[in-house]
């Protein structure tokens, strides 16, 4: 069986949400389509987007956790379960926001991968 993901963003982490935004705004001219407490989204012209997070840890700044490749999948077991088949790591527990199912796993290059399932209007409680 054939699991398809779509590539969706990267996401950056910063030690200053507000000097890392300046770059990208008043450095390259990009414009924030959704900004939060410590982070930022920005589109891409192809679709995909670019997120800032701002995390205060050394250990999440190091090459080790960025940058964060960002993928929805329609199959959030069958993905998560062939990844790691692969020799891909969790990085932390599955995750289950109201939105959807949400994991981090480590690649065995060590490449990190987010996978996001979004459920369906009619999946939701």
């Amino acid at each position: 069986m054939t699991v398809g993901a779509r590539f969706w963003g990267v996401t950056l982490l910063c030690r200053s949400i507000v000097r890392t935004r300046e770059i990208y705004e008043s450095g390259l001219g990009l414009r924030a389509t959704l900004v939060g407490h410590g982070f930022a989204e920005y589109d891409g012209q192809n679709g995909a987007k670019l997120v800032l997070k701002e995390v205060s840890s050394e250990a999440a700044l190091s090459t080790g956790y960025a940058p964060l490749l960002n993928f929805n999948v329609a199959d959030f077991d069958t993905s998560l379960y062939r990844l790691l088949e692969l020799g891909a790591t969790l990085d932390g527990p599955v995750k289950f926001p109201a939105f959807g199912k949400v994991a981090l796993v480590r690649t065995p290059d060590g490449h990190m991968v987010g996978l996001t399932e979004t459920l369906m209007e009619q999946d939701a409680p």
